[in-house]
């Protein structure tokens, strides 16, 4: 298990100094023409990493609605599951008890 983490903080420190490698080497200022002779200008690295917020915001977003849908979901089949097993649990009882000194029919229970 040592190994693993070994491995794993090994890994960290290989991507963080690539990422710093690649931030050190991208300092050129970009200019962003918008619309309406708008413009902004700014390091290409703070504009790549602008878009990459952007596109895994907008990744989150787009999964929240089916998120929300499968936690209602949930709740109604733990509802249904719930009031399945009191409405079932009680009929259950009942069913199974015999009277004293007679045998169940086989298959019934």
């Amino acid at each position: 298990m040592k190994l693993l983490r070994w491995f794993a903080l090994l890994l960290r420190i290989v991507l963080f100094a690539l990422l710093l490698l690649f931030a050190a080497k991208n300092t050129e200022l970009v200019t962003l023409h918008f619309f309406l002779d708008q413009s902004w200008q700014m390091p290409l690295v703070l504009l790549a990493l602008l878009f990459f917020a952007v596109g895994a915001g907008v990744g989150v977003l787009a999964c929240l609605a089916s998120l929300f849908r499968q936690r209602r979901e949930i709740l109604a089949l733990k509802r249904q599951l719930t009031a399945g097993t009191s409405s079932t649990g009680a009929h259950n009882a009942s069913a199974t008890s015999l009277p004293a000194g007679q045998p169940p029919i086989d298959g019934v229970v």
